[in-house]
């Protein structure tokens, strides 16, 4: 098991197939390694053209894997039967193994980043410890394998790691995920499962508070200024505020105080405001205060500090997961005005969203950044991805 036989960082540093040949990095090449500027821009495609490499790997040893699947999955079972002692031997080889791989990792991904990447000088990576070689004390402790299926459950073993990753990484990087059309399509299932994840906390606590006798407006009715904000604001600005005066009820001033809180959102946006803006933003900050207090108010107008605080609580989660999606792009598409690569590419530009909700919607995080690359191997397809889903699938161990 030679370390760099076995080594999954910089087995990539020496050869590449000839449709990456401008990419490649020749024996000489570290002789004039690149700047740091230059190196972190090849970096970026450098990394998934090594991945590439690890699909297109193991699709040449499919025609070998399919010969020897032949007989170590039958072998498997009847060697368990036969020779149970010698295969649990072999779970023991692979084991080892995986532990003196995972020992030289922090060595690999040094020599990467050193020699392939140039990212790190390579007296930094020498300097990384790494345990040798030690395939013949594995196989004089726990012996070679001998029968049918040890090969496999040893070579299973040792690659779980692979195999995990390899198949979280093709998930992520499934060209139909990372399509225009199906990120949107999930940002919209996303906006719609947390609507109703608070729209069944609001009706919960809301319902906790009827049961309390709180929120009966007619005898606390809030005080609005609705001259002003009539005034100031379109009337398709305010339709559930004009809802709530008609059919007072928690739900109805929940939708009021959601239509105020958006106005006042987009004028605490403007560096300034005009009298006119004051006043209407004065307006509107007093009446959400008001329908807020009034709805966990009782009969002798005391507020319920339980209730509010879970109200609140509900309040700080909504703003955080529910209106990041509230902004144009999502307007603009929902209204058919702009298409799936505009939203996308709007939301990925979107820095509050990004920073609120990116990480439930890393697909297009990375689109954006595998984008650059796709171009220079002729965009995005199934091919061009498929190499970017397989990285070390074609690993392979011999004995």
């Amino acid at each position: 098991m030679q370390r760099n036989n076995n080594d999954e960082f910089s087995q990539y540093a020496v050869q590449q197939p000839d449709e990456f040949e401008q990419y490649a990095v020749q024996p000489n090449a570290y002789q004039q390694r690149s700047s740091l500027p230059a190196a972190i821009a090849k970096a970026f495609i450098r990394v998934p053209t090594d991945i590439g490499m690890g699909i297109l790997s193991g699709i040449k040893q499919i025609p070998s894997y399919y010969e020897e699947a032949k007989t170590e999955i039958p072998g498997l079972f009847s060697t368990f039967k036969q020779h149970p002692l010698h295969e649990f031997k072999q779970v023991g080889a692979g084991l080892t193994e995986l532990g003196h791989n995972v020992l030289n990792i922090p060595r690999g991904v040094a020599d990467y980043l050193s020699k392939r990447l140039e990212l790190i000088p390579e007296e930094w990576a020498q300097k990384v410890p790494y345990q040798e070689d030690i395939s013949e004390q594995i196989n004089q402790l726990y012996g070679k394998p001998e029968y049918p299926g040890e090969k496999l459950i040893r070579g299973t073993v040792r690659n779980i790691p692979q195999i995990i990753g390899s198949a979280k990484l093709a998930t992520t990087l499934n060209p139909a995920q990372l399509s225009y059309k199906n990120i949107a399509k999930n940002v919209l299932n996303t906006e719609k499962n947390v609507k109703n994840k608070y729209s069944n906390l609001y009706d919960s606590v809301f319902n906790e508070a009827r049961e309390q006798g709180l929120g009966d407006f007619k005898v606390n009715k809030p005080v609005i200024d609705m001259k002003t904000i009539e005034k100031y604001t379109p009337e398709n600005k305010i339709e559930g505020l004009r809802e709530f005066f008609n059919n007072p009820t928690l739900e109805t001033a929940q939708s009021g105080k959601g239509e105020l809180l958006a106005l006042k959102r987009k004028l605490e946006g403007k560096s300034t405001l005009n009298k006119a803006e004051r006043n209407q933003y004065r307006a509107i900050s007093n009446a959400i205060e008001d329908i807020q207090t009034k709805m966990f108010s009782g009969l002798e107008s005391e507020i319920n500090p339980d209730i509010l605080s879970k109200y609140e609580k509900i309040q700080k989660g909504y703003k955080k997961e529910v209106i990041p999606y509230k902004n144009k792009a999502m307007r603009e598409f929902k209204n058919d005005e702009i298409s799936h690569k505009d939203l996308v590419e709007a939301l990925a530009k979107n820095k509050k969203f990004m920073h609120q909700r990116g990480k439930y919607h890393k697909a297009i995080i990375y689109r954006q950044a595998i984008q650059p690359t796709w171009g220079k191997f002729g965009g995005l397809s199934g091919a061009s991805l498929a190499g970017l889903t397989g990285y070390n699938l074609g690993t392979k161990k011999e004995y």
